[in-house]
């Protein structure tokens, strides 16, 4: 599949734990920490935009458990923040379970 300008960013199956959560701008967004990591042992990060409320009620309807994620995520990207590297995904179209 092509990528690059004018062409969609590829879409990759995710089927993984996650270890935690974080809720941002307060309560907007979700960023949850999955229990996979990358080949070079940095963290993966699950970005959930506009979710949060979403997330959180699943959440509180589980017992306060955080979910298994299974389903559609963008191509990883790098995110450099206050000298820390992580790798993220964006959530397309996703199941907790």
């Amino acid at each position: 599949m092509p990528f690059g300008e004018g062409f969609p960013k590829p879409l990759l199956y995710m089927d993984t734990e996650t270890s935690g959560v974080f809720y941002m701008s307060g309560g907007k967004h979700a960023k949850y920490k999955l229990s996979s990591v990358s080949k070079d042992c940095r963290q993966v990060n699950l970005i959930c935009w506009n979710r949060g409320e979403a997330c959180r009620s699943w959440s509180d309807s589980n017992g306060g458990r955080t979910p298994h994620i299974r389903g559609l995520v963008t191509c990883p990207e790098i995110n450099e923040y206050n000298g820390n590297i992580s790798y993220q995904v964006t959530e397309t179209d996703i199941e907790f379970s």
